[in-house]
């Protein structure tokens, strides 16, 4: 197990979250926890969730908007979502981690997961206009 990983513990969906020496099962939409209250896990416990389970953990889990579609590109995964009534926005996700980065475009959020995971910078917004005006992009 890595320090977080969506499982699978008795047909349930969650993380695995690591703390004090050991694993411990986090429930999806548990919301806010005291890490000692969760059940401690180990290997032989859970399995890995599939890649539909980990489509289907994001979306449930997810806090910004209402859920249109979720579009997998490799390893990128981009949650198009409802942020008011009339705008859509799209949040990047890498290997199912959220970015905490969301874009007002799908052009601007592809280019800025490319930005943030292959130039390993925190902050994306320079690269992604780095990046788009040297492909002269408009975004």
């Amino acid at each position: 197990m890595k320090g977080k990983s969506i499982i699978v513990l008795r047909g349930q969906l969650g993380d695995a979250v690591y703390g004090d020496g050991s694993y411990r099962f986090l429930p999806i939409k548990y919301g806010v926890y005291n890490y000692s209250d969760l059940e401690t896990i180990d290997a032989s416990d859970i399995r890995q969730a599939t890649q539909q389970e980990k489509i289907s953990f994001i979306e449930e889990d997810f806090p910004w908007g209402k859920v249109v579609k979720t579009l997998c590109i490799g390893e990128y995964q981009i949650i198009e979502y409802k942020r008011s009534d009339y705008v859509n926005a799209f949040h990047v996700y890498i290997d199912f981690e959220s970015t905490s980065s969301s874009y007002e475009t799908l052009d601007h959020a592809l280019i800025g997961a490319i930005a943030r995971k292959n130039l390993e910078v925190n902050e994306s917004s320079y690269a992604v206009t780095f990046i788009s005006r040297m492909l002269e992009v408009n975004i």
